[in-house]
């Protein structure tokens, strides 16, 4: 999952998801504030990025990108069945926003165009 400042949302489903594949829709920018302001403020970005392979289930990984304003990314890595709480908490953040998306390429382009300015800052 990919989403913007505006509420544009490009979402990527590969394994161990409801949807595989491409799809465009949108998300409440607020809640994705909020969202972000708990990932700067929680302690979560001092987290190692990965959990050095430490796999004790079959279940898989989570995985979180992280995109900066200035272009820079993070990527977390965490076995599903042995995540510290905080990964936890905003990995079902995350999960309950995308719940709420509203799917489809109008969507996208709605966000994209309508809050266009929430992207400059």
């Amino acid at each position: 999952m990919k989403a913007a400042r505006t509420g544009a949302l490009e979402y990527r489903g590969v394994a161990n998801v409801d949807v595989i594949g491409e799809q465009h829709g949108s998300i409440n920018y607020y809640e994705f504030d909020l969202i972000a302001s708990v990932v700067e403020t929680s302690g979560f970005l001092d987290l190692p990025e990965d959990d050095d392979g430490d796999c004790i289930s079959t279940v898989g990984n989570t995985v979180i990108a992280v995109t900066f304003s200035d272009g820079r990314e993070r990527v977390f890595t965490r076995d599903a069945m042995n995540e510290p709480p905080i990964f936890w908490a905003v990995a079902k953040l995350i999960e309950t926003l995308l719940a709420k998306a509203k799917w489809g390429q109008d969507e996208y382009n709605r966000a994209a165009v309508d809050f266009a300015s929430r992207d400059s800052g």
